[in-house]
C-alpha cells in the first residue's frame, strides 16, 4: 500500500508541479488521476490528502486544494490530446475539387481541395502514386476547374477532418458544355 501511496503521489505531484509525463504512463492511468481529481476540482473548499505511515514513520503525504486539482486534471486532458492517434476514415467515390494545385509530381503533397460531402474546407491532399498525381495534375485541362471522382481517406484529428489521401481515381468530371446543358 505504500508503494501505491509513493508512486500516486509523485504522479500527481509531477502533474501538479508541470513536469513531463513520461511517455510510458498509460492513457488509463491518467483517466484514473483526473477522475481522483473530481471532487477537489469540482468543489472550491475541498481538498485531497493522500497520507501513508508506517507504524511511526510516515512514508508520504501530500495535501491538494481544488484551484491544483482543476490544474492536474487540464494537465491530463492536453496529455491525452497530444497522444490521439489521427483516425482515418474511407469514403468511395466521393467528388473531389482543388482549391489549390501543385503540379510537381515528385512530391506526395499536391495541394488542397474540397471534398464537399466530408469539409467545405480545402484539406491538403497526399497522393502516392505518382501515375495517379500527374493524370490529376498534369492534364492538358486546368486541374481547378475539374472535378474528380477519387476513393479518399480522410484523417482526422480531435474529430476534426484534417488531411485527404487519394487512394484511387476513378474519372475527371469537366463541367457540361453548353450544348449538354441544352440536352
Amino acid at each position: 500500500m505504500i508503494g501505491f501511496a509513493k508512486q500516486l503521489t509523485t504522479s500527481l505531484a509531477e502533474l501538479r508541479d508541470g513536469k513531463k509525463v513520461p511517455s510510458e504512463t498509460p492513457q488509463k492511468d491518467l483517466k484514473d488521476l483526473s477522475r481522483l481529481m473530481d471532487i477537489p476540482a469540482k468543489d472550491p473548499g475541498s481538498t485531497l490528502q493522500i497520507y501513508a505511515d508506517r507504524g511511526a514513520t510516515v512514508n508520504v503525504s501530500l495535501t491538494i486544494g481544488s484551484t491544483e486539482a482543476n490544474a492536474i486534471q487540464n494537465r491530463i486532458t492536453k496529455e491525452i490530446e497530444t497522444r490521439k492517434e489521427p483516425e482515418q476514415t474511407v469514403y468511395n467515390r466521393a467528388l473531389m475539387y482543388w482549391h489549390t494545385a501543385s503540379r510537381g509530381t515528385a512530391r506526395k503533397k499536391s495541394g488542397k481541395a474540397v471534398i464537399d460531402k466530408i469539409s467545405d474546407q480545402p484539406l491538403t491532399v497526399l497522393i502516392d502514386d505518382p501515375e495517379m498525381r500527374t493524370k490529376m495534375l498534369a492534364g492538358k485541362d486546368n486541374p481547378l476547374l475539374i472535378g474528380f471522382l477519387v476513393d479518399v481517406e480522410v484523417m482526422y484529428v480531435a474529430e476534426v477532418p484534417r488531411v485527404y489521401r487519394v487512394l484511387k481515381l476513378y474519372e475527371a468530371v469537366e463541367e457540361p458544355t453548353d450544348d449538354e446543358q441544352d440536352d
